[in-house]
């Protein structure tokens, strides 16, 4: 990140590429991603400080909140809620001023789940009740909504919001309700199904 970061101090710089900050982004992202599903939090910390600090100031909008959730996520994982708090709100009002809808739910999802484990209860259902409220309008096919998932299989909310409805029965797609499924999103109707789950280490759970 070296270069990008030369580049985004002084500009265009003779021999290095052009699009040097974009790529750096790129790999710094990825690498912090591997570093989460490895559970390699300062690792992954490390990276997204340096893809903040190299970030353009065109790409506060646009990539700017997701860099802030991941580190808010791996902050709280760590126990620091109030650097992970500080990282969503910047995320949320950085989505709004750039109409990022979408990453707006998200960041309102994490910041949520802050106030859950700061036990703020009544913060944390008037986060939820905003990203719901949203997410409807935004009109989803499928609302997947238990505040105890987090914990249960290992996802974090903010990492599944947007992510198609299959995400939890991975490749386990011969069970009979999930027609039950297929059946209520064609004819826009409510439905109800039991399916085998997946945790995020792909353990299976109902």
């Amino acid at each position: 990140a070296t270069a990008a970061e030369l580049v985004t101090e002084i500009g265009p710089t003779a021999g290095v590429g052009a699009d040097i900050v974009d790529r750096a982004l790129d790999e710094l992202e990825r690498a912090a991603r591997m570093a989460i599903h490895r559970n390699a939090t300062r690792t992954a910390e490390h990276m997204l400080d340096h893809a903040l600090r190299i970030l353009p100031d065109e790409e506060a909008g646009r990539r700017g909140p997701v860099l802030r959730l991941l580190r808010a996520e791996v902050r709280s994982n760590q126990r620091g809620l109030g650097e992970a708090r500080e990282d969503a709100e910047i995320a949320l009002v950085a989505a709004r001023a750039y109409g990022e809808d979408r990453m707006v739910v998200r960041a309102l999802t994490a910041l949520d789940e802050i106030e859950q484990r700061s036990d703020d209860i009544d913060t944390a259902l008037a986060l939820l009740d905003e990203a719901i409220d949203l997410a409807r309008e935004l009109g989803p096919d499928i609302i997947i909504l238990d505040v105890k998932m987090p914990v249960l299989d290992g996802l974090s909310a903010a990492e599944v919001i947007g992510m198609e409805g299959r995400f939890l029965v991975r490749d386990d797609l011969a069970q009979p309700d999930l027609e039950k499924i297929r059946d209520a999103l064609r004819e826009k109707r409510e439905g109800e199904a039991i399916l085998r789950n997946y945790r995020k280490d792909g353990t299976l759970f109902w």
